[in-house]
């Protein structure tokens, strides 16, 4: 019985975590585009590559400018700049609202520094990672045995440090690479004023990063 536990618990952490791991991939991308010229991205627009669009409009300039950030899939990401009174006549003529993901566009890497999983940029992946998220956050609330730190630790770094879920799935009750016998928890474990320092400093890297 214990091994047929640790068989589901252990095909369970690896799909969540395969899961939350290509959604740090697309967050990634989308972190960081290539510039593109804004004739490349009305052409691809135009020719039906683009699958999500984010906007962010400057109005300190005469004629207001508009940030584009854009993709034609998880993993490839684009930057343009463009001026918005020409964006509004070509997004007039082509439609693209109506087929494309379009959400305002808060700026490079500050999406990071909010719970990552609820920020996954790509339409199709944000879902499922936000799903495999909160399984995981469930599953480390209901577990009565943890090894390395107390359930507010934990907390503190599923939220704050951002990487909480990836390490609990990977590390919690045992690594990953380790069969189904019993290991002792750490003596003492990582407690929640520990994990809350820790999630910060992890936080903080992210956001440098």
């Amino acid at each position: 019985m214990r091994k047929l536990d640790w068989v589901i618990g252990l095909c369970l952490h690896g799909i969540l975590l395969a899961v939350l791991l290509w959604g740090v991939l697309v967050t990634l991308a989308g972190a960081v585009p290539r510039e593109r010229s804004a004739e490349e991205f009305w052409a691809r627009l135009k020719a039906g590559d683009v699958t999500y669009v984010a906007e962010k409009r400057d109005y300190s300039t005469p004629e207001t400018r508009v940030d584009l950030r854009w993709s034609t899939g998880p993993l490839t990401w684009y930057h343009s700049t463009d001026l918005y009174s020409r964006g509004q006549k070509d997004l007039r003529e082509s439609g693209w609202t109506e087929v494309v993901h379009r959400s305002p566009y808060e700026g490079t890497g500050r999406w990071l520094l909010s719970v990552w999983p609820l920020r996954v940029p790509d339409p199709g992946t944000g879902p499922v990672v936000q799903i495999a998220w909160c399984f995981a956050l469930l599953i480390m609330l209901v577990t009565k045995r943890t090894r390395l730190a107390n359930r507010w630790a934990w907390l503190w770094l599923f939220t704050i440090g951002q990487i909480g879920a990836l390490l609990y799935l990977l590390l919690e009750p045992r690594p990953l690479w380790w069969g189904p016998e019993e290991r002792e928890p750490m003596d003492p474990p990582i407690g929640g004023f520990v994990g809350f320092f820790l999630a910060v400093v992890i936080s903080m890297v992210i956001g440098l990063i």
